[in-house]
């Protein structure tokens, strides 16, 4: 039973952020939104190699970030 409410939860959840992006892309453009998601990955990266953390995420958030600015730059 505690499965099917956060399976619900976790699809009401995404349906909001669906709904928020849609919003997002409609009024700013895509290549605006990738933008920040861009800027997102490359702050996530420097905070943990800033604090030492996991270098392995800080090396995925990196990869992200400059994919990301790849599919930007062909926009």
């Amino acid at each position: 039973m505690e499965d099917n409410r956060t399976i619900r939860e976790v699809i009401r959840t995404r349906g909001q952020v669906y709904d928020i992006l849609q919003a997002l892309v409609a009024e700013h453009g895509i290549g605006m939104v990738l933008s920040v998601f861009e800027d997102v990955c490359f702050i996530q990266a420097t905070s943990l190699k800033v604090h030492g953390k996991c270098l392995e995420k800080a090396k995925s958030w990196d990869k992200i970030g400059k994919q990301i600015a790849r599919i930007v730059t062909d926009l």
